[in-house]
């Protein structure tokens, strides 16, 4: 094992952790993800970039940010003491992995010391070792732990209990897939085919960055992910807001241009609503100038003055025919209608008593009363001078009629008399002169509405909703003209119908803007005066064009203001400091020690066929790499080669290229925490294997080694490689029963247990075949007893390897253990005949061979069997004594004479 490389001496997580605490709250939660779990997925980000947001009061679409957890000492591997040596005891009550059972307990070996978990393919060591891959945080992208696929329904996450000791003390653990676990455990150190990618070749061909200096670069590309996205919305915004400046006509001089041109995040939307203030009387000033400027000024000066004189002449028709059926005339004409009405009526029955039925109808009223003041003129005039109306004596004759009163008619002329006498009468006539007097003012005032028609296009084209007003009110005034007249001519009265608003005061003003028109009209001759009103114009224009796009302008405010918002978010996305601190960490912690453990990594596990080094390579953002680079040893000195070592270096070059760098790291750990490999020696050769083996056995002298394999003759390269080992080694297998795989057996399956872990079981399985014995043997018996005696003579077999040939040949090596031969010791004759008598015995009554069946020769008794383990115990014991005795006698062989042959060229075929 190469010497160490001097560790730093803070972790990188702690300087990690104390610089972070001036990060935004988005990226500490980043360093706690990427600390506990190692990459950070697509939710991840998601999370992420919607906490970033949050800060600056931006919400997600739907839901609501999550609340950010910063990186604390708990999420850091070790926890608040990083330094602390942590392994593992035990790993049990699995839930919802795979197919394992829940029952099932592995009890790991000693710390320091080797422990080797041996499973065939499908024997679930690859669910035990994802559980523990993913406590410990692995590096690399962890893979999913799946439930059982043929359980009837899933049942929740992946759980497990994991006892750790930190220091003496045991720590139990209640692991949840998806939780974060017990930080401690991030102190064990995992390798595996995941995590090779990462020390070779995740980022490029064949580099990699030590465990806790990956930390910062991976918050960088998190930085970069998020303000991609940031940059994306912007200009999202910024093409909307292009898009929408293209449909917007307003002028840049105006006061609303200007105010337009400089709208921004920090513009007051007040302002513009303020600004988009556009009434009826701009619209109408407006129109009046575009019309002043579209025509000759003077023809449309004459136009404006006519049409001014043609309103403002309706205007006072109308105001002085409302007045005179206004209310206070309409109130005096009533008041006459009435009183003449009334007065009418009192004298009428006044007159009363003086009417006879027989005199004829009608008499006494207006028509009669004229008939009568006719008579009378014509009696004092013509027939009767100078004697008073109506004469009555002898010989008197009507005036009418011309003939002799009678003292009848003597009596009615008498009393029409006294009627026409009467001062009610008089009154009457009087109140009926009065209204007679109003009737010929009142028949004289025409309709005003056929005046209001001849203004219709006037106020059409200057004010349209004006002229319905104007058309109402006509209607009212005439509609008091008719009924006034209709009063008077009836002689009655009635209420008045209803008299509008005057709109004539509006219609004087109206006349009195189109004289100023018409002023401006002329004036628009003068190029000067012209320029004013275009002036004028446009500033109309663009208050009108405002009050119609002001929410759009609203609009394009609240973007502004979004986007800033957005590059805020952006600052919290910068990369400087994260740069400036990976750079500083890399410093302190990547040494001239760390890539010479590298190299001697590389020559501990026998790297030979192909020559590299590594340098420290600078990346984007203050990232540093390691990169691997072939080294061309024919040139004086060595050059590197500009090929990719990805090109040239076969992939069991690249597994030996990421132990060594696994191992390398270790050396800058500042704890003796354990190592958990799964798999370790995936597509290395038999040489490398051997290498790998040594390495790790050597390893366990310092810590905890955890070996997850498949590979038999990995595991035979452990055997030989814990032969004589300083630190304990346990061995475990994993194993079907039933229908489920992952039940763990201590040792290791028959075929590959010690001969005396063999003789153990043997002896164990004789006491049972004994305690199962009948008088007469049975068929399980039997069967029983024959399994025993197989195994017996494969343990003879192994016997002969392992103790008699001393391990010289193994079956399973193609190179021979030359070094071992001087403890190989002379083998009596009586030691062959017991071995051989052994043999036969198990030959004759093993499986192997079909006995005869007309011999029928029994099976041996339990006692039999116990017998013929005790004389194979004696064998091995006479072997070993022996030995003894010659090493005792005999000098050693010269270690320097002992030399350890190479791998032959073309391997011999293994047994």
């Amino acid at each position: 094992m190469p010497d160490p490389a001097p560790a730093a001496t803070t972790s990188p997580f702690k300087a990690i952790l104390d610089w972070s605490a001036t990060c935004p709250d988005w990226q500490r939660d980043a360093l706690r993800r990427i600390v506990t779990s190692g990459v950070l997925g697509a939710e991840a980000l998601r999370e992420l970039a919607a906490i970033c947001r949050a800060k600056h009061g931006l919400s997600p679409a739907t839901g609501a940010a999550p609340i950010a957890v910063p990186l604390t000492a708990a999420h850091t591997p070790g926890g608040t003491d990083g330094t602390a040596s942590v392994s593992l005891s035990q790993l049990s009550g699995l839930q919802n992995v795979g197919r394992l059972p829940g029952d099932q307990e592995i009890v790991f070996g000693d710390a320091p010391g080797l422990t080797v978990i041996y499973g065939e393919n499908g024997a679930g060591k690859s669910g035990y070792a994802r559980v523990i891959k993913k406590a410990c945080r692995a590096r690399g992208t962890p893979q999913d732990i799946k439930p059982d696929a043929f359980a009837a329904t899933a049942t929740g996450p992946a759980k497990a209990k994991i006892g750790c000791r930190v220091g003496t003390a045991d720590i139990p653990v209640d692991w949840t897939d998806g939780s974060a676990a017990d930080p401690r455990l991030g102190n064990i150190f995992v390798f595996d085919s995941l995590s090779a990618r990462v020390h070779v070749g995740e980022d490029g061909p064949a580099c990699f960055k030590p465990r806790g200096l990956d930390v910062l670069p991976e918050l960088a590309k998190a930085c970069d992910t998020i303000n991609d996205e940031l940059k994306a919305d912007l200009k999202a915004i910024t093409d909307k807001n292009l898009e929408v400046l293209k449909g917007w006509t307003y002028k840049a001089a105006t006061k609303i241009g200007t105010l337009v041109n400089a709208i921004n995040a920090d513009t007051d939307p007040a302002r513009i609503e303020a600004a988009a203030l556009f009434n009826d009387a701009d619209e109408k000033r407006l129109a009046e100038i575009n019309a002043t400027l579209s025509t000759d000024p003077r023809l449309k000066a004459a136009d404006t003055t006519a049409a001014a004189k043609r309103i403002r002449t309706l205007a006072e028709a109308a105001k002085n025919r409302a007045t005179s059926v206004d209310d206070t005339a309409m109130l005096g004409l009533g008041e006459s209608i009435r009183e003449a009405e009334t007065t009418a009526k009192a004298a009428k029955a006044a007159a009363g008593p003086e009417l006879k039925d027989g005199d004829l109808p009608g008499s006494c009223n207006e028509v009669w009363r004229k008939l009568w003041d006719a008579a009378k003129a014509y009696s004092v005039a013509h027939a009767y001078p100078n004697q008073p109306f109506p004469v009555t004596e002898a010989d008197a004759k009507c005036v009418l009629c011309q003939q002799t009163l009678q003292p009848e008619a003597i009596d009615r002329y008498a009393r029409f008399n006294k009627f026409v006498a009467d001062e009610t009468r008089k009154q009457a006539e009087a109140a009926e002169a009065k209204v007679a007097d109003l009737r010929p003012g009142v028949d004289s005032i025409r309709a005003i509405g056929p005046e209001a028609a001849d203004i219709k296009a006037d106020l059409d084209r200057e004010a349209a909703e004006t002229f319905a007003v104007v058309e109402a009110f006509a209607k009212a005034v005439d509609a008091r003209i008719a009924h006034a007249q209709k009063c008077l001519k009836e002689g009655t009265w009635s209420d008045a119908p209803a008299l509008l608003a005057s709109p004539c005061a509006e219609l004087v003003t109206l006349a009195d803007s189109l004289d100023r028109r018409a002023i401006d009209e002329l004036t628009a001759a003068d190029p000067e005066k012209a320029k004013a009103l275009a002036t004028e114009r446009d500033e109309l224009a663009d208050k009108k064009w405002l009050k119609d796009k002001k929410e759009e302008v609203k609009a394009q405010i609240a973007r502004h203001a979004h986007a800033a918002t957005l590059k805020k978010c952006q600052d919290d996305c910068t990369t400087n400091a994260i740069t400036i601190k990976s750079g500083e960490l890399h410093e302190s912690h990547v040494t001239a020690a760390f890539c010479k453990a590298f190299e001697d990594e590389l020559a501990a596990l026998g790297m030979r066929t192909v020559s590299v080094t590594l340098d420290v390579t600078k990346g984007a953002k203050g990232e540093r790499k390691f990169g691997v680079r072939l080294v061309d040893k024919s040139k004086t000195p060595p050059a590197t080669v500009n090929a990719k070592v990805d090109d040239i270096a076969s992939e069991g070059e690249h597994r030996c290229i990421a132990l060594a760098a696994f191992m390398a790291e270790l050396s800058q750990a500042s704890h003796k925490s354990a190592l958990v490999f799964d798999d370790p020696v995936s597509s290395l050769d038999h040489a490398r294997r051997s290498k790998v083996a040594k390495r790790l056995v050597k390893e366990a002298i310092e810590r905890q080694v955890i070996v997850f394999t498949h590979d038999i003759v990995f595991l035979c390269e452990l055997f030989d490689a814990t032969e004589g080992a300083a630190s304990p080694v346990q061995y475990m297998h994993l194993c079907w029963n039933g229908d489920k795989p992952g039940f763990c057996q201590p040792g290791l399956p028959w075929d590959w247990k010690k001969y005396t872990d063999r003789i153990d079981a043997l002896e164990k399985e004789q006491r049972r075949i004994a305690t199962s014995w009948s008088t007469v043997p049975n068929p399980t018996n039997v069967a029983d007893i024959r399994l025993a005696y197989t195994r017996l003579s494969a343990t003879l077999e192994r016997i002969v390897q392992d103790v008699i040939l001393n391990g010289v040949i193994g079956r399973y090596r193609d190179w021979v253990r030359v070094e071992k031969l001087e403890d190989v010791a002379g083998f009596s004759m009586a030691e062959c005949a017991e071995a051989l008598r052994i043999d036969k015995k198990c030959s004759s009554i093993t499986c192997r061979h079909d006995p005869a069946a007309a011999k029928g020769a029994p099976v041996p008794e339990p006692s039999e069997l116990l017998q013929d383990l005790n004389s194979l115990k004696a064998l091995v014991e006479q072997v070993k004594a022996r030995r003894k005795a010659a090493r005792a006698v005999a000098p050693p062989v010269a270690a320097a004479a002992v030399t350890e042959p190479k791998p032959t060229t073309i391997p011999a075929p293994r047994v």
